[in-house]
């Protein structure tokens, strides 16, 4: 890969805390720490918008947040969407909410007010627990290429094919005879294409902006599925 193609393989982590100040903290914490924020949320529907859109490998998650549902609640849809690793952020000292807690089996607390020992140090622990993960070799030995021109949605997007076992390139190599091609115009030569578009087309072979990772996958799988058929 080419000087400045490379794909970002760090960690995405998720901040989900319901005080912006402490969130911004947290972020730059995290960024000073070397870790890369996928994005942040101060509320149970937005915070799951955020995961089906970036899949992180991680949470940091505030047992308090704004709305009617709370950080446990949260956590439960977590443990049923892959599951999703996440570490608490709480100032609570209460046994019965410590209980709730406990019993959706988080990777990890952090008590507040946060220092930053204790966050690195929990977030190292969770992820050596991610990286025991096996993980889904569905795609194993496909060849794909990924097109899309912008920076981030390409990381996220080669990040996801390269944990389903595809060999992801994002540089054009017509040396290579690519299984899907995603992004780009369509006449890179390829077995098939998923071209991804601003708004949808209604057509197979598109996929209309913005879409959750679970969507994109699926897509993938139908056109590789027609491909081979």
């Amino acid at each position: 890969m080419g000087e400045g193609m490379s794909i970002d393989c760090r960690p995405n982590i998720l901040v989900v805390e319901d005080e912006a100040p402490i969130a911004a903290d947290l972020e730059g914490r995290l960024n000073d720490l070397g870790y890369r924020v996928c994005g942040c949320a101060d509320n149970y529907v937005e915070a799951l918008e955020v995961v089906d859109l970036y899949r992180p490998d991680l949470v940091l998650l505030d047992l308090c947040l704004q709305g009617e549902r709370d950080g446990i609640q949260l956590a439960r849809q977590l443990r049923n969407k892959g599951p999703i690793p996440f570490i608490y952020l709480t100032a609570a000292t209460d046994a019965p909410t410590l209980l709730r807690a406990t019993q959706t089996r988080p990777a990890g607390y952090v008590h507040k007010p946060l220092r930053t020992q204790d966050l690195d140090t929990a977030i190292q622990i969770a992820l050596l627990q991610i990286r025991r993960m096996p993980l889904s070799q569905e795609l194993r030995g496909l060849k794909v290429l990924v097109l899309e021109a912008d920076d981030g949605l390409r990381r996220l997007l080669a990040r996801a094919l390269l944990r389903h076992g595809a060999n992801v390139s994002v540089e054009e190599d017509r040396r290579v005879d690519f299984d899907l091609v995603v992004g780009g115009d369509g006449d890179y030569p390829a077995r098939t294409h998923l071209l991804l578009t601003d708004y949808e087309q209604h057509r197979p072979d598109r996929l209309g902006k913005p879409f959750s990772l679970d969507t994109f996958m699926t897509r993938v799988r139908y056109l590789l599925s027609r491909s081979d058929s």
